[in-house]
């Protein structure tokens, strides 16, 4: 048996993950954090533009509580070694990483993600909207999707993280 990995599906409201072995599922999990509430909670309007640190670090540490809550609620999840990101925006936070539109799946290691949420955290909206690879209707939503990336490796202390398709 190897050991299993976490899919982790985003969506507009929540969080649905898996704990998979090869094609067996172990447990399943919706966690209350999604791609809209944390568009909300880093709204310029509110958070500043580009956000304030402590908002950035409230964001990244609500994903992680609710990632503790998995190992509660699916026991075998204590054992995955990887994960999978996949759903609202991934495809647009890989072709913000490659600089241009790129075919799922990507593998980013944990440096790679830290650097991407890293430079859409200092930027501002106009500046997140020069780059390449981000259509213009994700210059806001991506720092979400970088968010739940970058809280994904660090609250399960991944050294990279597959963006891509459920399998």
């Amino acid at each position: 048996m190897n050991e299993p990995d976490l899919f982790i599906e985003l969506t507009e409201q929540h969080l649905s993950v898996s704990v998979r072995d090869g094609d067996e599922s172990l447990g399943t999990a919706q966690l209350p954090v999604g791609l809209h509430p944390l568009a909300d909670q880093l709204d310029p309007s509110s958070a500043g533009d580009p956000p304030r640190p402590e908002q950035l670090t409230n964001a990244v540490g609500l994903v992680v509580d609710h990632l503790d809550d998995i190992d509660r609620e699916v026991p075998a999840s204590v054992a995955c070694l990887g994960a999978v990101l996949h759903g609202e925006g991934v495809q647009q936070l890989a072709s913000v990483e490659a600089g241009h539109e790129v075919v799922l799946p990507v593998v980013l290691s944990r440096a790679e993600l830290e650097d991407i949420f890293r430079t859409l955290a200092t930027e501002s909206a106009a500046e997140r909207s020069s780059n390449p690879g981000l259509p213009s209707e994700w210059v806001h939503p991506i720092l979400a999707v970088a968010t739940v990336a970058v809280a994904v490796v660090r609250g399960r202390d991944l050294s990279q993280l597959t963006l891509g398709i459920s399998s």
